[in-house]
């Protein structure tokens, strides 16, 4: 599906740099060529968006949109789960940091005072 969507958003650039070759060439006299490789493009590009839109319902049949949105939010429900005990975690581990510095820093003053008096 991948494939079918970049080779169709291909032809669609080309359909844009055809068309815009066209519009700036408008000065020059008519040629009905320019307007024959535009629909060449169109052509192609609708070819392309065909088939892509097979590919989704090809898909969207074996695997089923009301069976997959129901485990996309299940996922998306433990993610947060797990992003908030991470998060939770990681507070507690800066906290439990800065106590053990606290107690080494009193300690260590505590130590010195005692020392140097």
């Amino acid at each position: 599906m991948l494939k079918d969507l970049k080779q169709t958003l291909e032809t669609g650039n080309e359909l844009i740099v055809s068309t815009n070759a066209l519009m700036t060439n408008m000065a020059r006299p008519f040629d009905i060529g320019d307007y024959q490789k535009a629909l060449v493009e169109l052509s192609n590009s609708a070819q392309e968006f065909t088939k892509l839109i097979t590919s989704i319902e090809r898909i969207n049949n074996n695997i089923g949109v009301d069976q997959l949105i129901p485990q996309v939010v299940k996922a998306m429900d433990e993610a947060e789960s797990e992003g908030e005990e991470l998060a939770n975690h990681t507070m507690r581990l800066i906290l439990v940091i800065i106590g053990v510095w606290f107690v080494a820093y009193v300690t260590a003053r505590m130590f010195i005072l005692y020392v140097y008096q």
